[in-house]
């Protein structure tokens, strides 16, 4: 793994990615937000597409659902990154 690589979970939803954290403070999705043309890996298969953040906060937790079987988890507020591949 390269120094500008971290390793993610990723839900697929919509034929688009989403990343999420609890809140704004990581450099990846500062990045992103900064950089919205993105290049992703998944499973050694390469991807790019445009980062943005969600607004919507029914499909923040949609996401939040299938990313966490955890409901704990599943219903904590999260910063949600979409990525639409290119």
């Amino acid at each position: 793994m390269n120094s500008d690589e971290i390793e993610l979970l990723v839900v697929r939803y919509n034929k688009k990615l989403y990343f999420s954290r609890r809140n704004a403070n990581s450099d990846w999705l500062k990045n992103a937000i900064k950089n919205p043309d993105v290049r992703v890996e998944i499973n050694g298969q390469n991807f790019v597409g445009k980062a943005s953040l969600i607004k919507d906060d029914s499909l923040c937790k949609k996401i939040s659902k299938l990313k966490y079987e955890d409901e704990k988890r599943a219903n904590e507020h999260r910063v949600v990154l979409e990525v639409t591949l290119d």
